[in-house]
C-alpha cells in the first residue's frame, strides 16, 4: 500500500460482535478504485501507510460508542466427488504472477494478524500460503489495465477481501478470495468455473473440508464453462471463499451467487428468476421453513413498496458437516436509509426478540457513531453501484420456523 492510498472499512452490526471488511486489495496500490467518490455508510478513510492505524482508528471510534456497545468489545460428504475433478490443468499463472502476489499479500497479512493479536503468525500465514498454492489461485498479477477477470470481491476487481471481526474475547482475521487462472475470463474459462474447480481439487487433498452442501447448491446456481456462453453472463464472481483464522487451522466458508446461471436462463426476468432458484435451493437443502418468513417479507415488499424491494443476492455457509453449519442468504436491498435498514432487520416487526431488537440497537448506534447522519448522507444507496444500498443476512438452520440470527452485512 504507498502513502495516501485509502482503506476502506465497512461495519457489520450484531450484538457481541462488529466485522470490519478491510477492502483495501493489492490492484488498488497501482488501480484508482472505480467508486472513490461513493459515499458508504460506516466507511472511513485514511491515508496512513499501514493498515495497523486503520484498526488503531477503529478501536479508538469504539471507545466513543455508549456503554451498549463498549460492554462488547476487549480494545487490548456425499456428491463431493464430482467438485473435485480437475478441469483445468493449466497453471493458475506464470510463477512472477504468484511471487507478485506473495511480496504483497503477505506484509499485509502480517500487519493485520498482528495488529488483531495473533500469537503465532508466521505458521498462519504459511497456512493460507499453502491452501492457495503458493498463492498460484489468485491468478496474474495486477496490472494497470482491467484485468480479464474483474472480481466482485473488490472495487478494483482485485480476487481478495480482508475483514476483522471483533468480540469481547477476541479480533478474527478473515481472508477472503475468488480462485482465478490466466484462462479466467477468455473463452476458455469464460465464467470462472474451472478455475474454481481446479483449486477445489487440490485443496481437498489437503484440508479437511466437508462440500456437502456445494455439491447440492453448485448445480442449481452455478453456470459451468462451455462454449457459447453469452457476453451478458461473463465477467460475473459465481463462488467466493474465505478462511476465517480462528484456531491451529484456518476455518473455510463457502459463498455462491447465482447471477451468471439466471442471465442464462431468464434473461428478461432475473429478479423472479432469481427468486426461484434461491427458494428451489433452500428446499433442497432443508431451509424451506426457516426461510419462508423472509420469503414473504420479500414479496411483500414488492407488491406493496416495490422501491424498497430485496432480492438474494448470494448463499454462504461454512465447509463442515451440514448438521453443524449454518446457512446464509444474503439480501440486497438498493435502498438504505436506516429506518428502512431497522425494518428489514425484523421483517417489519415478524421477527420481535430481545435478540433482533439489539441487532437494531447495535445498528442505530454504530450508524450514528460512524457519522452517516452528521454528514447529511442518511440514504447511503448509489443505485449505480452494484454492491449499493443494504445487505442483509438472514441465518438459517434446519428445523426452525425463523431465522436464528440477522445482521446488517454493509450499507453502501
Amino acid at each position: 500500500m504507498r502513502p495516501g492510498q485509502p482503506v476502506r472499512c465497512f461495519i457489520s452490526c450484531e450484538p457481541g460482535r462488529r466485522i470490519f471488511d478491510v477492502s483495501q486489495a493489492p490492484v488498488s496500490t497501482i488501480m484508482k478504485p472505480y467508486n472513490n467518490d461513493n459515499h458508504n455508510f460506516a466507511i472511513f478513510q485514511h491515508s496512513e501507510t499501514r493498515l495497523f492505524h486503520v484498526l488503531e482508528s477503529i478501536l479508538k471510534r469504539i471507545n466513543k460508542l455508549g456503554s451498549h456497545l463498549r460492554s462488547n468489545y476487549n480494545l487490548v460428504g456425499t456428491g463431493q466427488s464430482r467438485l473435485l475433478t480437475d478441469h483445468s490443468p493449466e497453471r493458475y499463472g506464470a510463477e512472477g504472477d504468484a511471487h507478485c502476489w506473495k511480496s504483497m499479500l503477505e506484509p499485509q497479512l502480517k500487519t493485520l494478524l498482528e495488529a488483531a493479536g495473533y500469537a503465532s503468525v508466521s505458521p498462519l500465514i504459511g497456512r493460507i500460503s499453502d491452501l492457495l498454492d503458493n498463492f498460484h489461485a489468485l491468478g496474474p498479477k495486477p496490472t494497470s489495465s482491467l484485468p480479464k477477470w474483474p472480481s466482485f470481491l473488490s472495487d478494483d476487481f482485485s480476487p481478495i477481501e480482508y475483514s476483522i471481526s471483533i468480540s469481547a474475547k477476541s479480533m478474527i482475521v478473515r481472508f477472503a478470495f475468488e480462485p482465478v487462472s490466466a484462462k479466467s475470463g477468455t473463452e476458455s474459462d469464460p465464467v470462472n468455473s474451472r478455475a474454481t474447480s481446479r483449486w477445489l481439487s487440490r485443496l481437498f487433498a489437503r484440508y479437511p473440508c466437508d462440500l456437502t452442501w456445494l455439491a447440492r447448491i453448485r448445480p442449481e446456481m452455478i453456470l459451468e464453462s462451455a462454449p457459447g456462453i453469452p457476453e451478458a453472463c461473463r465477467n460475473l464472481t459465481q463462488q467466493v471463499f474465505a478462511f476465517d483464522m480462528e484456531g491451529d487451522d484456518p476455518r473455510l466458508k463457502v459463498y455462491a451467487m447465482p447471477d451468471a446461471k439466471v442471465r442464462l436462463e431468464s434473461p428478461d426476468r432475473r429478479l423472479s428468476r432469481r427468486d426461484e432458484v434461491v427458494d428451489a435451493t433452500l428446499k433442497a437443502s432443508g431451509f424451506e421453513m426457516t426461510w419462508e418468513p423472509v420469503h414473504t417479507y420479500l414479496i411483500n415488499l414488492r407488491e406493496t413498496q416495490p422501491a424498497l424491494a430485496g432480492y438474494p443476492e448470494a448463499l454462504g455457509w461454512d465447509a463442515c458437516s451440514p448438521d453443524q453449519a449454518r446457512m446464509k442468504v444474503y439480501v440486497r436491498f438498493k435502498e438504505a436509509k436506516l429506518a428502512q435498514v431497522l425494518s428489514h432487520l425484523d421483517l417489519g416487526g415478524a421477527l420481535d426478540s430481545e435478540y433482533t431488537r439489539e441487532v437494531k440497537l447495535a445498528a442505530t448506534e454504530m450508524w450514528e457513531t460512524f457519522g452517516a447522519k452528521q454528514l447529511g448522507f442518511d440514504d447511503v444507496a448509489n443505485p449505480q453501484d452494484r454492491t449499493g444500498g443494504a445487505l442483509l443476512a438472514y441465518e438459517l438452520r434446519p428445523g426452525r420456523r425463523e431465522p436464528s440470527a440477522v445482521k446488517c452485512e454493509s450499507c453502501s
